[in-house]
């Protein structure tokens, strides 16, 4: 199953978009799920993106800063991915 968050623009032109894939758990993708979400300034800087492809273990970037991501579940994942949007369009990070 593959969502699509198509791209949300906000006045101030910057945008958020993504995708979301579930499948059957295997060893290199033990959570079943493959993910890239990411908020986008309007110059095209990537303020927040959060991705586990290309071989990669689950993490985020934040403004520039890449850290790991704990991984639970979808709903959680987009929960943390809006709050650091959030986070970072009203200026905290």
């Amino acid at each position: 199953t593959t969502r699509r968050i198509e791209r949300l623009v906000f006045a101030d032109g910057s945008f958020l978009e993504g995708t979301i894939t579930q499948f059957a758990p295997t060893l290199q993708r033990p959570a079943g799920v493959d993910y890239r979400l990411a908020y986008v300034a309007a110059d095209g800087t990537a303020l927040v993106l959060y991705d586990n492809q290309a071989g990669h273990p689950p993490h985020r970037h934040v403004r520039g800063k890449r850290e790991s991501y704990e991984l639970a579940d979808v709903d959680r994942l987009v929960s943390d991915f809006l709050a650091d949007v959030a986070s970072v369009r009203s200026g905290e990070q």
